[in-house]
This record gives C-alpha cells, structure tokens and sequence, in this order.
C-alpha cells in the first residue's frame, strides 16, 4: 500500500468516528432535552409540597403544604369504578398557571392524566389500576413548578 493510500485511509476511518460521535452526541441531546421538557424543564424551580401525616383523601380533604402554598385533595369512588379527584390551592400565582397534571404512582412506570380547571379547582376523573399506591400533583407556570405525593385510597 502507498502512503498516500494509507493517508486516505486514516482520513476516511477518522471522519466515520467524526460522524458516529456526532450522531451518539446528538442522540443524547435529544433525550435530554425531551426529559427536561415532560418533566417541568431546566429552567423551572421546583418545589415539593409535603402532604399531612395520616392522609386519607376518601375520608378527609388531604393537604400538601409548603412554604407559602398548599394543595388540597379530595377523592370519591364514582359507581363506574373510577376515581374523581378534585385539587384545590391556595397560595398559588392568582394568573398564568399553566395547568395541571396528575400522574399515577404504580409500582411500575408513571401515567398521566391533564386535569381540567372549573368550579375553583382542577378536576379529573381516571380509572385505577390494582397496583396505584398514588398520585402526584403536578401544577405549573412559566418559572416554577409545584409537586405534591398523595396516597389514595384503596378500591372496594
């Protein structure tokens, strides 16, 4: 082989490591900026509100409370089977929360539902699965984020 042949050679291996790096870079990049955005993106605070100690939604409204917000969550049993939530809040931003999101906390991986603002207070309405141990409470606007972990009741 001539040495001009081997310089091709190094030059055409070394641009397919270019290219194969790029593209696991820009893979990467990807997921990462689809996270940041499913999960309340970088540049959102995040504040966790701790939910009372003996909580039982079915029973009682539960609150979840933080420095200068709290959440309140009451659940019902609908005859369908299903679970009817309402969130109410109290020391939130008066305008531009950007909505509301509920995510069930199975044993497995997380599924979420949007929740719809009416009568004072976000509502939904979903199905459960036998393994639910939860809900997380999602609400945001443009610069923070607020959390909160209920448990939920069992089904009869």
């Amino acid at each position: 082989m001539r040495s001009t042949n081997k310089l091709w050679l190094f030059f055409v291996l070394v641009a397919a490591g270019l290219i194969y790096a790029y593209s696991l870079v820009g893979k990467r990049f990807a997921e990462r900026a689809a996270h940041r955005a499913a999960h309340g993106g970088a540049s959102r605070q995040a504040s966790v509100l701790h939910a009372e100690a003996g909580c039982d939604p079915e029973r009682a409204p539960c609150a979840a409370y933080g420095h200068s917000a709290a959440l309140v969550l009451q659940a019902r049993w609908l005859k369908s089977g299903e679970l009817a939530v309402a969130v109410g809040e109290v020391g939130f931003p008066t305008s531009g929360l950007d909505g509301a999101e509920l995510l069930l906390l199975p044993r497995g991986a997380k599924r979420g539902f949007r929740a719809v603002y009416s009568d004072g207070g976000w509502k939904a309405v979903f199905p459960l699965a036998s393994d639910t141990r939860g809900l997380e409470v999602r609400l945001r606007d443009a610069k923070r984020v607020w959390v909160a972990d209920f448990p939920l009741p069992k089904s009869d």
